[in-house]
């Protein structure tokens, strides 16, 4: 008996290590149903992105970002479509859409009750101007937006 604990039993090292393999494995199912989820939130993020550009460019031009400023100062528009227009280059970070936004932003203080979401205004500027973290960023990566 010389090199074994007479006190230890055989077998209880090995039930350890098979316990630790299915925690392993839905530690690893759960991080990739999140990683699932992240995606296709990132992607439906985007797809509702290119249905306001894709409507703001039927009626105001193909440039995205002049027609989606064009579509959220329009009148002719409901207010949350044209919400949803205020929304769009802010997801994507155009910054080219900031002098429109900001005079959008200006108008909806001096006129707070007239339509256009103030709060709206503010995520979208402030999301282009660098505000905060882009949780899409990736996605925008891989679909090329």
């Amino acid at each position: 008996m010389s090199g074994t604990n007479p006190h230890s039993r055989p077998g209880v090292a090995g039930v350890a290590e098979r316990g630790a393999a299915p925690l392993k494995f839905w530690i690893l199912i759960t991080l990739a149903l999140v990683l699932l989820i992240y995606l296709a939130m990132g992607w439906s993020t985007l797809r509702e992105v290119d249905r306001i550009t894709e409507m703001a460019q039927s009626g105001y031009g193909s440039d995205a970002v002049t027609a989606l400023v064009a579509f959220s100062i329009s009148e002719d528009e409901p207010v949350d479509r044209r919400n949803q227009a205020v929304w769009a280059p802010g997801e994507l970070r155009r910054k080219e859409a900031l002098p429109g936004l900001r005079r959008l932003l200006a108008h909806s203080l001096e006129h707070p009750h007239e339509g256009l979401s103030e709060r709206e205004l503010k995520k979208a500027v402030g999301k282009i101007e660098g505000e905060g973290v882009d949780p899409y960023w990736i996605i925008k990566k891989i679909f090329g937006k």
